[in-house]
């Protein structure tokens, strides 16, 4: 992505890019700082777009809606930073991570993680399973979740 022009002096920001640097993505403004992509998308609890004034302020690069008109900015914070909108902000976040983020591992957790994680449903039908001799629990677990086993239950590997 490229760095734009130079701020005028006043200005440390200087006037929006069109392909701003980005050096991460979030939904939570909590978390922005300068050169992030906000993700201001409206949720079941909160509105995010009602935090682009907070996301702006901190320094965010880029701020992604799906009403401009709708974001809390003053003239000169819309001048400072790229927003784009798009109709539908979830599809187009999804594909700006993937995009930024690259290919993720097949495998994203051990057994023993998946173990820490499971849920009540997920215990039960591991223990089901498991009762029954018909799988390992960690195969059960793993099934339960969805993940792919990147080693056969027994190998040394995840006995950690």
């Amino acid at each position: 992505m490229s760095s734009g022009p130079a701020a005028p002096p006043g200005n440390p920001r200087g006037p929006p890019v069109a392909d701003p640097d980005i050096i991460e993505i979030t939904a939570d403004s909590r978390q922005v700082k300068p050169g992030y992509l906000f993700a201001a998308l409206r949720g079941t609890q909160r509105d995010g777009r009602a935090f682009a004034t907070e996301a702006a302020a901190k320094g965010a690069a880029a701020i992604l809606t799906d009403d401009a008109d709708a974001l809390p900015l003053d003239p000169d914070m819309r001048r400072r930073v790229a927003i784009i909108a798009d109709p539908k902000p979830q599809r187009r976040l999804a594909l700006l991570a993937a995009r930024f983020y690259g290919r993720q591992p097949r495998t994203v957790a051990t057994a023993s993680t998946i173990v820490r994680a499971s849920t009540a449903s997920t215990s039960e039908a591991r223990n089901a399973a498991v009762m029954a001799g018909q799988i390992s629990p960690q195969l059960a677990i793993m099934r339960a979740l969805r993940f792919e086993p990147a080693k056969q239950a027994g190998d040394p590997a995840l006995s950690t």
